[in-house]
């Protein structure tokens, strides 16, 4: 599917994003030779390398709906 986006000659703009795990696939896996190939064709790709979460961010990304949840409860609690 993405080949054929590609291919489409009247596809002025596209903006993909995704994620995957580098730890998790080699220079074999399907992702990483497709994202060659786009490269090899002339495509513009960008990678952005995230740090690991520490246990502080997780933390927080786990109590703010709780915290939202305590400062506004949801319509159907009324």
């Amino acid at each position: 599917m993405l080949e054929d986006l590609l291919a489409r000659t009247d596809l002025q703009h596209l903006l993909l994003i995704g994620a995957y795990r580098d730890n998790e696939v080699n220079a074999t896996h399907p992702l990483v030779r497709k994202l060659d190939a786009i490269r090899q064709a002339g495509g513009a790709l960008q990678d952005i390398v995230l740090a690991p979460l520490e246990r502080d961010d997780v933390r927080q990304l786990l109590a703010t709906p709780f915290t939202a949840y305590q400062s506004a409860p949801p319509p159907w609690r009324n």
